[in-house]
């Protein structure tokens, strides 16, 4: 952890590196919902780039999806929401079915 409280599971998400996601969440210990120095949980990083697989997978991992930053901001939920906008603008189809094609993969 960095003097930022930025942890390798934040660094991955935010990339939405699903691989190195599912090594780290199957260690013993591994905070899913471990908090930056703003408030910030790993589902909001991943959220904020868009990376639906990776939050598909904190998801699997019972991450907080209400979890809120220091300034009460559930920044994961609004950017998710946006997502989801943006596939059913793209594709016509609901957000769900996109997650749920994204869990077989």
């Amino acid at each position: 952890m960095h003097m930022t409280n930025v942890t390798a599971v934040h660094c991955a998400a935010s990339r939405g590196h699903v691989d190195c996601l599912d090594a780290m969440l199957q260690q013993d210990g591994v905070d899913v919902d471990a908090s930056d120095k703003n408030g910030c949980a790993a589902v909001s990083y991943a959220a904020s780039y868009g990376h639906t697989g990776a939050i598909w997978r904190l998801r699997q991992s019972r991450a907080d999806f209400d979890h809120r930053d220091n300034h009460g901001r559930s920044s994961a939920l609004y950017y998710y929401c946006c997502c989801c906008y943006c596939y059913y603008a793209a594709f016509n189809a609901p957000c769900v079915d996109h997650m749920d094609d994204e869990s077989q993969a």
